[in-house]
């Protein structure tokens, strides 16, 4: 099962979609337990967020905290699935930080709202930096078109 970092702790803003993600993974850890030792296994992966149109294209939509961390590729989750079909693993979170982190936040959640504010900072930065990477993409096709 593909689940989400979002599975991991709840964030404003995003109550259903971490809702979903609590319970897929929850699910899927307490099934793979349920499997143990019958020859089946089941795995979920959590990816942070992924260089998709889901969320390039809505970067003005999607959170400072999402963007806070590290995107990974479609590719990265892809290999993190069929890694988790070779080894059995149980679950993989990508980016590996990340997951520490969210699992940090759960623990604490005192201490992760005093810093939600100082990483929502660098999900800005990180918007900033994406946003002008596009402007600069979407020129460089105008031009050649010209």
């Amino acid at each position: 099962n593909v689940a989400s970092l979002a599975g991991y702790l709840p964030l404003p803003g995003s109550a259903t979609y971490c809702a979903s993600k609590f319970g897929l993974r929850a699910w899927s850890l307490a099934l793979a337990e349920e499997l143990r030792g019958s020859g089946v296994t089941l795995s979920v992966v959590s990816p942070g967020p992924i260089a998709t149109d889901f969320i390039l294209n809505n970067l003005d939509e999607v959170t400072d905290l999402t963007l806070s961390q590290p995107i990974s590729t479609p590719e990265q989750v892809a290999q993190d699935v069929i890694d988790c079909i070779e080894d059995g693993r149980v679950e993989r979170a990508r980016p590996r930080l990340s997951s520490w982190l969210a699992t940090f936040a759960y623990l604490a959640p005192r201490a992760a709202r005093r810093l939600r504010p100082l990483i929502a900072t660098r999900g800005a930065k990180q918007r900033r930096r994406l946003q002008s990477a596009f402007c600069e993409a979407e020129d460089t096709d105008k031009s050649q078109q010209i």
